[in-house]
């Protein structure tokens, strides 16, 4: 910072006036989130906890919840609903979660304070997301998931996807793998999962080509399995 030469008697007066970097404030943070899909019901459900890291207590805000889908390139869509927090002392936390139908959900992510209804002493930390599920499913079954493919050119263009990596006990299986697509057109298709007795989860990633040779953005999908 640029120092600059003041009168010692303006330093003295500015000594009395509080700081403004002192005064106590909010902050509001989202110290965990995660997903669970319930198969049985067809649902998942997103889970937060916010806290209040600051040093004074924040009235009421909302917090917003979103799942997103995870695509090949461009192709990404997702659904958001809310929670109200009608006040959280400095120091604490609370928990909230907002259940979303289907449960082809690849991704989900919290914001406190969605609507900057609390001035806090930092704004930019309010989020938190991931990819990484809780499956409340039974091991040797199959699942099948839509899985966008986008084309992100100004062309037509040729994309053939493929299994880059599956992790030990999960198989993947694509129902198409090449599609002929106009600029930015996308489409979906299924991606079928088998997970195996014992298999713990881990990270799917489904690679992109273009038939000029160029690389789509992957979709890199984690999985925990929970019996």
């Amino acid at each position: 910072m640029k120092k600059i030469a003041v009168p010692i008697l303006c330093i003295l007066v500015l000594a009395a006036i509080p700081l403004v970097g002192s005064q106590a404030q909010p902050d509001l943070v989202i110290s965990n989130v995660w997903g669970t899909k319930q198969y049985d019901l067809g649902t998942t459900t997103v889970t937060a906890t916010v806290r209040n890291n600051g040093n004074a207590n924040a009235g009421t805000f909302w917090v917003k919840l979103t799942v997103s889908t995870q695509g090949v390139g461009q192709g990404t869509t997702s659904s958001s609903r809310y929670a109200c927090v009608a006040s959280l002392n400095a120091g604490n936390s609370t928990i909230v979660s907002r259940t979303f139908n289907g449960t082809n959900w690849s991704s989900y992510s919290a914001t406190a304070d969605c609507y900057n209804a609390v001035s806090e002493s930092n704004e930019s930390n309010n989020s938190k997301g991931g990819s990484s599920w809780m499956w409340r499913i039974k091991y040797g079954e199959i699942y099948d998931f839509e899985l966008a493919v986008g084309n992100i050119t100004l062309y037509p263009a040729e994309i053939t996807l493929e299994v880059f990596y599956e992790p030990p006990g999960v198989s993947v299986e694509l129902e198409d793998v090449t599609f002929y697509l106009g600029p930015e057109e996308v489409v979906v298709t299924v991606m079928r999962v088998y997970i195996e007795p014992g298999c713990a989860g881990g990270e799917i990633i489904i690679n992109g080509n273009y038939d000029d040779g160029y690389t789509v953005t992957p979709a890199t999908i984690e999985l925990i399995v929970e019996e």
